[in-house]
């Protein structure tokens, strides 16, 4: 994974399963705070706990319909009052 994650602050959507929680997992190990962004709660919910639990790095479990704007909006200031800033989405 080129350039540096560590410290920056990171929400993934459909992070519960497949792609998503790998891509979770290997941002987290490289020291990110994780926002785990999925419908599933249960799903996100564990996801974050393993990486908590495994990798030691902040994750929080965030819930949303990516189609619903007012959600997304929610869980983004949920991530931020929990695990602070986000960063910009540039290439990293």
């Amino acid at each position: 994974m080129p350039g540096r994650v560590e410290g920056k602050g990171i929400v993934i959507t459909g992070a519960a399963s497949g792609m998503g929680r790998a891509f979770a997992m290997a941002f987290a190990s490289q020291g990110a705070r994780v926002g785990i962004l999925d419908r599933d709660e249960a799903g996100a919910e564990r996801v974050s706990e393993e990486i908590r639990d495994r990798v030691g790095a902040q994750a929080i479990a965030l819930v949303a319909d990516v189609s619903q704007r007012g959600q997304v909006a929610a869980a983004l200031d949920r991530f931020i009052d929990r695990l602070g800033s986000l960063d910009d989405g540039a290439p990293v």
